[in-house]
């Protein structure tokens, strides 16, 4: 029975945990561009991107290729993911990378930097629809000089959407 109280105040905390760290989690998308599609789709699809800019998931002449989690580590949003999200198979940089925030908007992105033997890659976003930034928050690291063993770690993501995210 004591067991069963802690395991559910922990609960409680993961509740908290989560809430809080969701603010700070991005999908991130790499998109490359498409070479076998026609000018005239091309034209269509940029005449919808321009009526829906808000809402923007794919962008004309562009395939989306690569999915994967960020966190946003700067107010000036830039944000830590994998680099692996960025590449396609033959390790071709993507040609625009995206970000959707919590607040389900969508933010093109530049790449800051790359370190290939961690897998990581710092993105920083750039362009906001109609000049208005999306909605985030910061992330807060522990020490992890002060982490021993045993101590609980959370791993956070964001896979395809904030509808997924706490695991």
């Amino acid at each position: 029975p004591e067991l069963m109280g802690v395991g559910l105040g922990l609960d409680k905390h993961f509740e908290a945990i989560a809430k809080e760290t969701y603010k700070t989690v991005v999908c991130v998308s790499a998109h490359f561009r498409n070479g076998d599609i026609g000018e005239a789709e091309v034209r269509q699809q940029r005449s919808n991107w321009i009526r829906d800019p808000i809402n923007i998931t794919d962008y004309p002449g562009f395939e989306k290729r690569g999915l994967g989690s960020g966190v946003v580590v700067s107010s000036p949003g830039e944000i830590l993911t994998c680099r692996h999200f960025l590449l396609d198979k033959d390790g071709k940089m993507a040609d625009i990378v995206s970000v959707e925030t919590p607040d389900q908007r969508h933010t093109i992105c530049d790449v800051i930097a790359m370190e290939p033997t961690l897998d990581l890659a710092l993105i920083k976003m750039r362009v906001y629809s109609k000049n208005d930034p999306p909605s985030f928050m910061v992330a807060t690291f522990g020490d992890s000089a002060t982490a021993k063993a045993g101590h609980l770690v959370f791993g956070v993501g964001d896979p395809d959407g904030p509808e997924q995210f706490f695991g």
